[in-house]
């Protein structure tokens, strides 16, 4: 008794190759510049735009983080140094650099 020739695997010929499935994004990373007139403003509209879109998604973890770049012609008096100093200290900023 002889054996049929037959294809490997689940598939026969006329079966055509599932499709490749999707893959879907995992991440999202923006940077965006506000307002320094009205970033109150532009803070709520890019919340409720988009981190709340990412915030609602279930197991989803959104990190936010500020940056500030003032750049000041005329100079930082020591006090002014002091205070924004302290001011970034107490508000807990991580990265802080004047010079």
């Amino acid at each position: 008794m002889e054996l049929e020739d037959q294809p490997c695997g689940d598939l026969t010929p006329d079966e055509p190759e599932p499709e490749p499935v999707e893959k879907l994004p995992t991440r999202f990373r923006g940077t965006v510049l506000l307002s320094s007139d009205r970033p109150a403003r532009d803070m709520h509209q890019i919340v409720e735009a988009v981190i709340e879109q990412l915030s609602t998604i279930p197991g989803s973890q959104v990190e936010l983080k500020l940056e500030i770049d003032a750049e000041i012609p005329s100079g930082l008096d020591k006090a002014k140094v002091r205070t924004i100093l302290e001011n970034a200290n107490t508000l807990g900023f991580i990265d802080k650099e004047l010079n």
